[in-house]
């Protein structure tokens, strides 16, 4: 069980998926739910990127697509973002932010750019992107179907292009493997390359604080 990942608590404004449960977390300590930071990796090469990202539709919810590169976030689509953290000791005994990158699309340059359904249809319908700690590890065989319970989901996060959403603090926990779903609220529709580019980091990373 990932119980270990202390949490924001839910707030009114987010909208919870259909297919995910909450529980009422105690936060021990929290992080904003968004940031006017640039997008940018720390430079010491101390982060983590996912090591699967699996995204799964409702409207095919037997199909398990296994690990792929691209993420793809909608009311019907959810992705998975699943995290080995190190044992050593830039991340032992740390605590670990996780961070959503999104960057201009003009400073891409190496990567396929993102699709996005854009800043009026997200504030229109109070949209968004709906992540959440889930209860279990996820595998190549995983679908929507079968996915992991969620234990806590986070604050609805919206997106701006050229900043980063830090949502979510806890142990830097070498022992588990850390499962986080995204799925859109609203009129929302993501499809964004996981990539490490200097300049434009795009997706979703786990950052141990120093």
């Amino acid at each position: 069980m990932l119980t270990f990942f202390s949490l924001i608590a839910l707030t009114s404004a987010a909208v919870i998926p259909a297919n995910i449960t909450a529980i009422d977390a105690d936060a021990t300590f929290s992080a904003p739910a968004s940031t006017a930071i640039s997008p940018s990796l720390p430079s010491n090469g101390q982060y983590q990127f996912p090591h699967l990202i699996i995204p799964v539709d409702r409207n095919d919810s037997e199909n398990a697509p296994g690990t792929q590169y691209t993420a793809e976030i909608s009311t019907t689509k959810t992705t998975i973002f699943q995290f080995d953290i190190p044992c050593t000791p830039e991340y032992t005994g740390k605590v670990c932010d996780l961070v959503f990158m999104f960057p201009y699309k003009d400073d891409i340059k190496a990567v396929e750019k993102y699709e996005w359904s854009g800043l009026e249809a997200q504030e229109y319908s109070h949209g968004g992107i709906s992540f959440a700690l889930l209860s279990e590890e996820v595998n190549q065989a995983t679908t929507y179907a079968n996915m992991p319970k969620a234990t806590v989901v986070f604050p609805l996060q919206q997106l701006k292009p050229g900043s980063s959403n830090y949502f979510g603090s806890g142990p830097c926990d070498s022992s588990h493997r850390l499962a986080i779903s995204a799925t859109g609220v609203g009129i929302f529709y993501l499809k964004m390359f996981q990539s490490q580019e200097v300049g434009a980091p795009q997706g979703l990373f786990l950052i141990p604080r120093h």
